[in-house]
């Protein structure tokens, strides 16, 4: 849980727009935030909406349209409507650059 201190977001003039109501945030990108809820991690949109419920242990901010996604000890990859697209098998990954991702089982990088 989060206690009392709970996260949202300003605009450029000081005015918030997502009320204060997550443990945690990342800053946007490719339009979607990563949001904390309960111990869980989710994604909204611009208006606050959450696109992508918060179910995750861990998530990493979207890069070349798919985002990083933990759960329990494991990790995969999901695309931009929340859709699992590669499924959490792996013990560690990076982020996607240029069409790929390194990805470790064991002590093995591909």
């Amino acid at each position: 849980m989060c206690g009392n201190d709970l996260w949202g977001f300003i605009n450029s003039k000081g005015e918030i727009v997502i009320d204060c109501g997550f443990c945690a945030v990342n800053d946007f990108s490719g339009g979607l935030a990563a949001v904390q809820k309960k111990n869980k991690w989710g994604f909204i949109n611009e208006t606050g909406q959450i696109i992508i419920s918060c179910r995750y242990d861990e998530v990493r901010s979207f890069q070349e349209g798919f985002a990083a996604v933990r759960q329990k000890d494991k990790w995969g990859f999901i695309n931009e409507t929340g859709q699992i697209v590669i499924s959490c098998r792996y013990d560690e990954v990076r982020s996607f650059q240029e069409g790929f991702a390194a990805v470790r089982q064991k002590d093995k990088w591909g």
